[in-house]
């Protein structure tokens, strides 16, 4: 009769796979004859650790599989679940170090009591969260982004240039983008958008920048505070989405919240308005949400659009009411500024 193999198991998330991962795959392997590894859900993160993974269940699963040290990758559906090691008839479980002390899980402690459990020393200096940090610091970021002068997740403002106008004046002559807008009366041309960039740079009522959306690096709209009061401390806020294929994505919010936190932050400014078209209710319902906006007004017929007269809805935020929204946790802030 052939001697029974012995058969390992260990698990885990395996999220932007790493040395740390390969050393517990490694050194798991040497305990038995079969290496069992199981690939934690998607649902069972967000369980457990309250975020998404960056890799979905099927990317990290084909990773683990194609590792030499294991025989077999299976779904995990329940953290070291008791019945999957029956089934699987495990020998020894190994789980990191990190582990030694934890008592809140049932497989963990079926396999202390009944069969063995070995702890893989934790590599130190390496972890999925540490790689994610070291990509969010700037001199990675300054890799690949040209210029940034604010720096968000999928997109970063930078200050415009003469090469942006040839893109940037064609949005207004574009009814999709002036509908809600005090644009697109008269037909725009280079040369204003030539002038109007000057006036910019000379001026010190208003810092407007360019939205780079980061892989394809190119100018998708342009956002600005404007009409800055140095006396006062307040600023009107503005955002032109004019790409058509980035409008609706969260994109406007992440500018938006780029640049409010510039201006409480590094302006120092006290009040930052804006002015929308009443019919942009969900446009104004997320920045009251996200960044602590509240409605002060209507201005009634401030702009004749498509035949008739509408109101615009006057809203605004003070800096204690931003700074309290970059508490919240979960919140959109919290996860842009870090």
């Amino acid at each position: 009769m052939k001697n029974k193999k012995t058969i390992v198991y260990t698990a885990g998330t395996w999220d932007l796979f790493h040395v740390g991962h390969l050393n517990l795959l490694r050194e798991s392997r040497k305990y038995g004859d079969v290496l069992i590894v199981g690939v934690n859900t998607d649902e069972l993160i967000e369980i457990h650790k309250f975020k998404k993974p960056i890799y979905t269940f099927e990317e990290r699963l084909a990773i683990i599989k194609a590792c030499k040290y294991v025989d077999k990758a299976v779904k995990q559906t329940i953290l070291d679940d008791p019945e999957m090691m029956k089934e699987y008839n495990v020998d020894i479980l190994t789980v990191g170090s990190d582990w030694k002390n934890r008592d809140d899980i049932p497989g963990l402690n079926w396999m202390r009591k009944n069969r063995k459990v070995v702890y893989i020393p934790y590599t130190d200096g390496v972890s999925s969260t540490d790689i994610k940090n070291r990509i969010k610091k700037p001199e990675y970021e300054r890799e690949y982004i040209r210029n940034g002068f604010l720096v968000g997740k999928s997109i970063y403002l930078r200050p415009l240039e003469k090469e942006d106008i040839k893109t940037w004046y064609t949005w207004f002559n574009d009814p999709a983008v002036t509908q809600h807008l005090k644009h697109g009366v008269f037909p725009n041309t280079y040369e204003k958008q030539e002038r109007f960039l000057e006036t910019i740079y000379s001026s010190n009522d208003i810092i407007q920048l360019a939205i780079i959306e980061k892989n394809s690096k190119e100018i998708i709209g342009v956002t600005s505070i404007r009409q800055i009061d140095w006396v006062c401390r307040s600023g009107g806020i503005g955002i032109t989405i004019g790409k058509k294929d980035y409008r609706n994505k969260g994109i406007g919010l992440e500018a938006i919240g780029l640049m409010l936190y510039h201006g409480f932050y590094k302006m120092g400014l006290h009040r930052i308005w804006t002015e929308q078209s009443e019919s942009l209710r969900r446009v104004s319902n997320a920045w009251q949400r996200n960044f602590g906006f509240r409605i002060e007004g209507i201005e009634k017929d401030a702009i004749f659009a498509e035949g008739k007269y509408c109101n615009y809805t006057l809203m605004a935020v003070l800096a204690d009411e931003f700074s309290d929204k970059m508490k919240e946790e979960g919140g959109f802030l919290k996860e842009l500024i870090e």
